[in-house]
C-alpha cells in the first residue's frame, strides 16, 4: 500500500479554532485574534511534530499521537460542558476534578496503545486524513453559507427597521439631555419577586418613585429571551414576524444578531447628532458594537481567545489554581463597566449610552456587599437565595449610579431602567434546553415575562406612561416627548419560545397563559 501523506496532525490543529470561529461567527466582529490563534496552534503543531519524530523515529506513529493530543486538548471543554448543560444531573454530579481525571486517563491509555503497536497504521493513517479534510470542509461551508446569509441579512434586516420611516417628522431639539438604556438582566418585576423569593423590592422602587421615576408595576417582557425581546425594544417593532421568515424550527440567530448591532434608535439618534457609548457584557452579541463612537468592557484576553482556552484542558486547572477565572473577570467586568458609567456625563456632545449588565443574571459572583463568590460557595446555596444577593447588590449600585448621573449632568438626563426578560424558573434552570414552555405553569411564565420598567423622563408630561408599557414602546414613547416623533404605540403582547427554537413564537395573554 502507497504509504499516505501525513496532513492529518496539522489540520486536526486548525480545526478547533476553525470550529469555533464557523459557529460562533455571526458575534465575531474581527478576524484577527482567530487568525493569530490559529497560526500560533499550527506552529506549534509542526514543533510538536519534528520533536516527537526525532524521539520515535516513526512518523505515521508521531502524527497519530499529536492528533489525538490536539483532540483531546481541544474537545475537553466542549464535550464537559455539553453535558452539564444537556442533561439535568449534570450540573451536580459533574465536577471538573473528576471529569478531567477520566479524560485524562482515557488520553493515556489511547497514547499507551498507539507507542505500543507494531502495524504500520497507513490504513489509519488514511482515515485521519480523510476525517481531518472532511472536518476543515465542514467548517469553511459553514462560513460561506454564513457569508452568504449575510448579505441578505443585512439587507433585509435594514429594511425591516426603515420601513414606514416617511410618517415621521424625527428632529432635533435644542437642548438634547444623554439617554441611558440600562438593561439589567433577569431583573424581575416586584410581584414576582414577593411570590417566587419572599423578597420585598419596595425599598428599591420607593427610591425610584422618590426621584421621579415612573415604575411600570405590570410590565412584561415582549419577548421571552434576550435575543428577541433586545431585537424588539431597539429597533421600536415586534420580531413575531421572523417565525414566518426563518420559520419555528430554525436555530439561526442571524437575523436577531443583525438587529442588535444596527438597529433603528441607534441611527435615529446619530441623525440627531448624538454620539453612542455601547457598555457591553460576556454575552458575544451586545459585548461590542462596531457602529459604537465607544465600547466599554473588560476582558484579561481578547474574547475568542477566551472562548477557546475554556475548550481547553488547562481552563479547569488553571481555574483550580486561581490562575484564571472568568467568574472573577464577571465580578471585575461589572464594577469597571459601572464605574464607567459615571463619567459619562464628561461627554461634551449628547450621548446614547445602551448598557447590558449580566446582573442579576447568572453567574452568581456578587454577594449583597459585592464580595466575590467562589463557585463552591455559590453552589452551597439555594439558586433563589443566590440571585437574590446579586439583585439587592445591584440596587446597591444602580442607586449609586443614579444619583451620580443625576448629580454631574449637565442637563438632566433621560433613564430608562429595564430588563429585558424575567428570572428562570427553577424547573427551567433544572431542565435547561428540555425545557418545554408549552407546559410551563401560570406562575412560571410570570416569572420569566415579568420585568423592571423604570422610566425618568425629566421636564415632560408622563401622562403617556402607563403600568402594563413594554419595551416595544420605550423608544416610541421618548422620540414622541422629547424629538417631534410621530410613533403610534404597538400593541403590549408578549410571546414566548422553545428554548433552543427563537422563532417558535406563542403568544400569551394577560393572565399568563399560552393562546
Amino acid at each position: 500500500m502507497k504509504k499516505p501523506y501525513i496532513i492529518h496532525p496539522f489540520l486536526f490543529a486548525l480545526y478547533p479554532v476553525l470550529f469555533l470561529y464557523s459557529h460562533n461567527i455571526n458575534e465575531i466582529i474581527s478576524i484577527k485574534v482567530p487568525v493569530i490563534s490559529a497560526a500560533v496552534i499550527l506552529l506549534f503543531a509542526i514543533l510538536f511534530f519534528l520533536l516527537l519524530n526525532l524521539f520515535l523515529r516513526e512518523t505515521r506513529k508521531s502524527g497519530i499521537l499529536i492528533s489525538f493530543f490536539f483532540l483531546f486538548f481541544f474537545s475537553y471543554g466542549h464535550i464537559f460542558f455539553w453535558i452539564r448543560e444537556s442533561y439535568s444531573f449534570g450540573s451536580t454530579m459533574i465536577r471538573n476534578r473528576y471529569f478531567l481525571s477520566a479524560w485524562v486517563l482515557l488520553f493515556t491509555i489511547i497514547v499507551f496503545f498507539v507507542w505500543k503497536s507494531r502495524r504500520t497504521l497507513i490504513r489509519f493513517t488514511n482515515l485521519l486524513n480523510a476525517m481531518s479534510v472532511l472536518l476543515i470542509v465542514l467548517a469553511f461551508v459553514n462560513v460561506f453559507i454564513f457569508k452568504f446569509k449575510e448579505r441578505y441579512v443585512s439587507h433585509d434586516s435594514r429594511h425591516s427597521v426603515e420601513e414606514n420611516t416617511d410618517i415621521l417628522t424625527f428632529s432635533k431639539t435644542d437642548k438634547q439631555p444623554d439617554i441611558y438604556y440600562i438593561i439589567l438582566d433577569r431583573y424581575c418585576r416586584a410581584d414576582s419577586l414577593k411570590e417566587v423569593y419572599g423578597y420585598d423590592n419596595n425599598e428599591f422602587l420607593n427610591y425610584l418613585t422618590d426621584k421621579g421615576f415612573y415604575v411600570a408595576d405590570q410590565s412584561r417582557s415582549n419577548y421571552m429571551t434576550t435575543a428577541p425581546s433586545l431585537s424588539s425594544s431597539l429597533n421600536m417593532e415586534h420580531v413575531f414576524h421572523l417565525k414566518e421568515e426563518m420559520g419555528t424550527d430554525s436555530r439561526d440567530f442571524t437575523m436577531l444578531y443583525a438587529m442588535l448591532r444596527d438597529y433603528k434608535v441607534l441611527r435615529l439618534l446619530k441623525s440627531a447628532g448624538y454620539k453612542y457609548v455601547h457598555v457591553g457584557d460576556y454575552w458575544r452579541p451586545t459585548s461590542f458594537n462596531p457602529y459604537a463612537d465607544l465600547n466599554i468592557n473588560y476582558y484579561i484576553f481578547p474574547r475568542f481567545a477566551t472562548m477557546l482556552y475554556q475548550t481547553t484542558v488547562l481552563y479547569p486547572i488553571s481555574v483550580a489554581w486561581g490562575i484564571y477565572d472568568p467568574r472573577m473577570e464577571h465580578w471585575q467586568r461589572t464594577l469597571y463597566k459601572l464605574n464607567k458609567l459615571v463619567e459619562i456625563p464628561k461627554i461634551k456632545e449628547p450621548t446614547f449610552v445602551f448598557a447590558h449588565i449580566l446582573v442579576p443574571h447568572t453567574p452568581y459572583v456578587f454577594d449583597r456587599n459585592g464580595n466575590f463568590l467562589t463557585e463552591e460557595v455559590v453552589e452551597k446555596r439555594n439558586e433563589n437565595y443566590n440571585y437574590l444577593e446579586q439583585l439587592i447588590f445591584i440596587n446597591h449600585k444602580i442607586k449609586e449610579l443614579i444619583d451620580k448621573l443625576l448629580s454631574t449632568s449637565e442637563i438632566v438626563p433621560i433613564i430608562i431602567l429595564q430588563s429585558d426578560e424575567g428570572s428562570y424558573p427553577m424547573k427551567l434552570v433544572q431542565e435547561k434546553h428540555q425545557y418545554n414552555i408549552k407546559r410551563a405553569t401560570k406562575i412560571e411564565l410570570k416569572q420569566k415575562m415579568s420585568i423592571l420598567n423604570a422610566y425618568f423622563l425629566p421636564g415632560v408630561n408622563k401622562s403617556i406612561l402607563y403600568p402594563s408599557i413594554t419595551p416595544v414602546n420605550s423608544f416610541r414613547v421618548i422620540f414622541n416627548l422629547y424629538f417631534k416623533g410621530n410613533f403610534k404605540l404597538l400593541p403590549d403582547d408578549s410571546y414566548v419560545n422553545e428554548i433552543i427554537y427563537p422563532y417558535s413564537f406563542y403568544k400569551i395573554t394577560d393572565d399568563f397563559e399560552i393562546e
